[in-house]
């Protein structure tokens, strides 16, 4: 069994994805990069969506009023990725494309009795971790878990801009200011979502805990 972070994507993202694999793997002609970019864009948001904005829909329904550092992290994330996107993504041949899209085949997940996601295998301590906070919160004890969230947030923090980000980034064809500037956005990415999971995590109440525990365990799967 190996442990998954996964989300359903949208419609429109699968739609896309699978669209775009059918056309690669018939060696289309046309150019592929207008519906490549388009998708970079769109799964984008859905993944900053799960991970963060999605997440404080959950506790904002829980009771929540605050959690505008993390509505501030989602908003920060979205504006910086785009920007680089316009500048990263370019006009790539349809060779090109094809390797771009081994980021696509990697965290595209065909997961046995479930539906496609979108994710990476977790580290099967990390996902231990996670469960058992997710545990001691359903007996009411989820105040007394907050350090261990905080230490576990961080490091599945590590794990999205591995497979999320570097993984796209590293299959583009950049030169040296743009690997520069890619790599301080990475730095800044992590920098305030770290920063931002270690003041909101102790603030919650039982109900918010209860609300993100049960948020996670529809993405964390093991298969």
């Amino acid at each position: 069994m190996t442990a998954y972070y996964g989300f359903i994507p949208t419609d429109v993202v699968r739609a896309e994805i699978l669209d775009l694999l059918a056309k690669l793997a018939k060696s289309s002609s046309t150019p592929l990069y207008p519906q490549s970019n388009r998708l970079a864009g769109v799964l984008t948001d859905d993944v900053i969506d799960n991970l963060l904005l999605l997440l404080v829909k959950a506790l904002q329904q829980a009771g929540g009023e605050g959690h505008g550092l993390m509505l501030f992290l989602g908003g920060f994330i979205k504006t910086t990725m785009h920007g680089l996107l316009k500048v990263m993504l370019g006009s790539p041949g349809n060779a090109e494309v094809d390797r771009r899209t081994d980021f696509i085949r990697a965290v595209f997940l065909s997961l046995p009795q479930q539906p496609p996601r979108i994710g990476f295998a977790m580290p099967e301590d990390l996902y231990r971790r996670f469960m058992n906070a997710f545990d001691e919160i359903d007996a009411g004890r989820g105040k007394a878990q907050t350090a261990v969230l905080v230490q576990a947030f961080a490091e599945f923090t590590d794990q999205a801009l591995i497979h999320f980000y570097d993984g796209f980034v590293d299959r583009l064809n950049l030169g040296f200011l743009l690997k520069k500037g890619a790599s301080v956005a990475r730095g800044q990415m992590k920098a305030q979502s770290t920063a931002t999971f270690g003041k909101m995590i102790p603030a919650l109440s039982q109900a918010e805990l209860k609300a993100l525990s049960d948020y996670l365990r529809q993405r964390m799967v093991n298969s």
